[in-house]
């Protein structure tokens, strides 16, 4: 796993949901994430997850993963990504 002093970006977006500046820290989140270089690094995905909890918008996140495991099966991480947003709204359980 990379650190995210290795990533700008990811350190922007880590000092943004820091200072409760939100919407930039999910702009710059939502960037690396659909990014080619990054799209791989689930601490992005972990901390998309985290955000989103905080402002709600989990729901809607799991549509996006959702969709994204549906048109990329294979991807591994999208896979979790998915799993650990469910798991936060309560969609499924430990033992699922």
């Amino acid at each position: 796993m990379r650190n995210s002093s290795s990533n700008p970006k990811l350190a922007e977006a880590n000092k943004c949901i820091f200072v409760k500046d939100y919407e930039q820290a999910e702009a710059i989140l939502e960037e690396l994430a659909q990014s080619k270089a990054f799209s791989d690094d689930l601490l992005i995905h972990l901390r998309r997850i985290e955000l989103a909890s905080k402002v709600e918008k989990l729901d809607d996140l799991v549509n996006v993963y959702d969709a994204l495991v549906k048109e990329m099966p294979e991807n591994l991480t999208y896979k979790l990504a998915h799993l650990f947003a469910q798991q936060h709204t309560d969609g499924i359980s430990n033992r699922d």
